[in-house]
């Protein structure tokens, strides 16, 4: 599940091979160290570096005027734009002006010479960074994966790792002199008319194209990887809940984390005895996460027992509960977010054209933020968005709670009772190397020739982790993909299953965009909404995966349209909820976290009422705010409005044909612009429009045969 500040650096060319790729769940310290790791290299950071006054303007015009002389006035656009590039991220500490100007007029390629050496240069950029990975995800998977025990020679190796240094060895200057970096805007304006090899020399450009001045520091580094430890680790003993003093309804030693554990567990519970009482507890809980009204104490001592109703903590002591004294989280989720955020927001300083950290996020997605801003709030303010609530309100027979935004009555295995599906799972998939070796008949399952099924089945490596997932593409030719679940000891269950399905999704994405592109610069796709598109289409087939009836095909593409709408009025909500925050954040770099936590909980209340309470007739609620990867600073839950969206499209237009065909199709595109990939995917751009249409009509479907009539 991805993909944390994936937006980032995700889909960039020459990616390490590290443990985010994918990314709705991964572990959340790892994403601030590659964060860190592209800081200090300048990779995949988009955008132009501050004015360097160590180069004065005139060597900049000397360089020019002599590379004018020796490669002819047609090149001086490609000169002005490298040698401005060069002297803009050359520091005193990489030579003198004298040795800047020689730099520069030596290393400069003649388009013959450029041509000649563009495919090297591809290919050996693969080479360093797939193998600077893949040393670094080997000496590493002690701390990555829960099949391998930490030896007492793994922190010496770790210690170890070689970093690549661009700068010190010139290749950054090579790069950006010969292969200047484009603007964003421009890539949108004029990338349509680019051929492949112009893109591929563009996306050249997108290595080391900024760079950390001297002195420069993230300011809260350590806190920031501090809180992230916290907030991976923040798991909610539900067995230890006592709802108003009564005993849990959740069994002794069941554990959810506060993002998709608890969201997850809703879904599931739907179609579980007592499911409404554990969703109204784990609702109740979620607010008093949102309101720092945790006790500390339950979340790190194993024997105390919490009743959130009457906020009461107790501690068992020979089989009786005793009242104890607690202290409450309070302001540690908005402090660790205002790190997070203000750490982003130091790069800042890199930039002299008022870029701004939240400027950047939309740019490296290649999609704008007022564009997406009127998709969540078309979609939001759509009259499907009431139609479809009164749906799921006749079929609850009940009021519509907030935690309702999860409901999953309109999935495939809305069909199975969850026990059911635990039972299934849990006996096919034992452990890892049981999934890994099923793949090839799942592919068949979901509709993939044999061929094809062997071929991507055997490029997999699955691998267990603690919780939620991410997925790596193949970092050199030869490597395997890999993805990751979490296997508790008594095997795979549901969720986990379905958080591998999505995985799974990425995995075949970056199969297909390793081997049917043609430059390896260009392996990818444009904007990480794209890819979680990808994931999220073969994590609606869970149930076609283990083999299961999904229904008729009318029904499965109506309840495909509902599933897709509804998934996305939450990530709709909470993907508003996180641009407002950031607006809000980039407006008061000042705020203390006290001040930051009024305006998320403010902000997450009116989007809230604005959209939602119409349909949930209840004011007021902060539920949106609740995603781990909001409060942790990556910025990054658009790309799963944006993935709905796109895997609606994709659902519809591979109806026409096949999976198979239309991402073998589709992902020789590669990472050039998002409506590029999608025009060759299905035939037209990115848009709400399809999503909204079939949702009307599947509401209308179910209505009649439902024989519910509901007031449009």
């Amino acid at each position: 599940m991805v993909r944390l500040l994936y937006g980032l650096t995700g889909l960039l060319p020459g990616k390490p091979f590290t443990k985010m790729e994918s990314h709705k769940s991964k572990p959340l310290l790892t994403l601030s160290l590659l964060f860190n790791f592209c800081l200090l290299t300048g990779f995949g950071l988009a955008g132009t570096p501050s004015t360097n006054p160590f180069v004065p303007a005139r060597a900049v015009d000397e360089v020019r005027k002599s590379l004018a002389e020796l490669h002819g006035t047609e090149l001086s656009d490609r000169i002005a734009r490298g040698t401005a590039r060069v002297a803009a991220l050359w520091l005193e500490s990489d030579g003198n002006v004298e040795e800047f100007k020689d730099f520069c007029i030596t290393n400069f390629m003649s388009d013959e010479i450029r041509a000649e050496n563009l495919l090297v240069i591809m290919d050996n950029l693969k080479v360093l960074h797939g193998y600077s990975s893949i040393i670094r995800s080997s000496l590493t998977e002690y701390s990555s994966f829960t099949d391998r025990e930490e030896l007492k020679a793994d922190p010496f190796f770790r210690n170890s790792i070689p970093g690549i240094d661009p700068w010190k060895s010139k290749l950054a200057f090579f790069l950006q002199l010969n292969f200047p970096y484009v603007d964003p805007k421009e890539k949108l304006e004029r990338g349509s008319t680019w051929g492949r090899s112009i893109w591929a020399e563009v996306r050249l450009g997108d290595y080391y194209s900024s760079r950390r001045s001297e002195g420069f520091h993230v300011p809260y580094q350590k806190e920031a990887e501090a809180f992230l430890r916290h907030i991976g680790s923040y798991f909610l003993r539900m067995g230890h809940l006592l709802p108003a003093g009564a005993p849990s309804p959740f069994p002794e030693g069941f554990l959810l984390n506060c993002h998709h554990g608890l969201r997850d567990n809703i879904k599931e519970d739907y179609s579980r005895d007592r499911g409404y009482e554990r969703q109204a507890l784990s609702g109740q809980v979620i607010e008093r996460i949102l309101l720092g009204e945790v006790p500390i104490e339950f979340l790190e001592d194993e024997s105390t027992y919490w009743d959130p109703d009457n906020q009461k903590l107790f501690r068992k002591k020979n089989g009786v509960l005793n009242p104890i004294s607690f202290s409450m989280e309070g302001l540690k989720r908005y402090e660790g977010f205002s790190w997070s955020v203000r750490n982003r927001q130091a790069e800042d300083a890199l930039y002299h054209n008022g870029s701004t950290a939240l400027m950047r996020t939309f740019d490296n997605a290649q999609v704008s933020l007022s564009q997406v801003e009127t998709m969540i709030r078309e979609f939001l303010g759509s009259p499907e968005f009431v139609i479809i609530g009164k749906l799921i309100r006749n079929r609850l027979d009940r009021d519509l709670e907030p935690f309702d935004i999860w409901y999953s009555g309109f999935q495939a295995q809305s069909k199975f009772p969850a026990d059911r599906l635990d039972s299934i799972v849990r006996t096919r998939y034992p452990n890892s190397k049981a999934l890994q070796d099923d793949l090839p008949t799942i592919y068949r399952n979901l509709g993939f020739s044999a061929e094809a099924a062997d071929w991507l089945g055997n490029s997999i490596e699955v691998r267990p982790v603690v919780s939620g997932g991410y997925s790596n593409r193949p970092p050199v030719p030869g490597y395997r993909a890999r993805f990751t679940t979490s296997f508790p000891e008594n095997g795979l269950d549901y969720k986990g299953f379905r958080i591998a399905m999505h995985e799974l999704g990425h995995v075949t994405e970056m199969l297909y965009s390793s081997s049917m592109i043609d430059y390896p610069v260009l392996e990818g796709v444009p904007t990480a909404g794209i890819t979680e598109g990808v994931a999220e289409y073969f994590a609606y087939r869970n149930i076609q995966a283990l083999g299961l009836d999904e229904g008729t095909p009318e029904e499965i593409r109506h309840l495909q349209a509902l599933a897709a709408f509804w998934y996305n009025v939450d990530m709709g909500g909470q993907a508003l909820t996180e641009i407002e925050i950031w607006k809000w954040m980039t407006e008061h770099p000042d705020a203390t976290p006290e001040q930051v936590k009024d305006a998320l909980l403010s902000i997450s209340r009116s989007i809230w009422n604005t959209y939602f309470s119409p349909v949930f007739l209840v004011e007021d609620q902060h539920i949106l705010s609740i995603y781990n990867h909001m409060i942790t600073g990556s910025f990054y839950l658009y790309n799963y409005f944006i993935g709905n969206v796109v895997m609606y499209q994709l659902f519809e237009g591979f109806s026409r044909t096949s999976a198979e065909q239309g991402l073998a199709h589709a992902c020789a595109e590669g990472n050039t612009l998002p409506d590029l990939w999608m025009d060759r995917a299905v035939g037209e751009t990115m848009s709400v429009k399809p999503l909204l249409r079939a949702a009307g009509e599947a509401a209308s479907f179910f209505m009649n045969r439902e024989k519910k009539v509901l007031p449009f």
